[in-house]
């Protein structure tokens, strides 16, 4: 089962894209489109949502082509929420300049992330 009504943000040039997809196990948060300081507040929202499921939440990044440090902070609120919570929490499939941010602010290891970037 899809939400399908998402929530799309932003200012008609840089947007996002944020869907729940809840499974029986999980609930997967899809994030498409870019991730700033105009579309952060959705981004928190909506991850804000898939917590208080109680079930794991896995925020797939695959769509994402860029995030600031807005949408860093956003991801890292839920990340703390959902550690509170007793939720499990899991950031996926990331570029590799999302992953990059991660890398250079230092919280790639708080998700289990190789703490370099290779060239592979």
């Amino acid at each position: 089962m899809s939400d399908s009504h998402g929530v799309r943000e932003g200012d008609g040039v840089g947007e996002c894209m944020i869907e729940l997809h809840p499974g029986a196990d999980n609930v997967v948060v899809d994030v498409r489109g870019e991730i700033d300081q105009a579309t952060r507040d959705a981004l928190a929202a909506r991850l804000g949502e898939a917590i208080t499921t109680g079930r794991p939440v896995q925020v797939d990044l695959t769509g994402v082509s860029f995030m600031d440090s807005w949408g860093l902070s956003a991801v890292l609120a839920a990340h703390a929420e959902a550690q509170e919570r007793g939720v499990p929490f899991e950031v996926t499939n990331a570029s590799r300049q999302v992953a990059q941010l991660f890398v250079i602010t230092g919280v790639a290891v708080d998700f289990g992330w190789p703490t370099f970037a290779g060239d592979g």
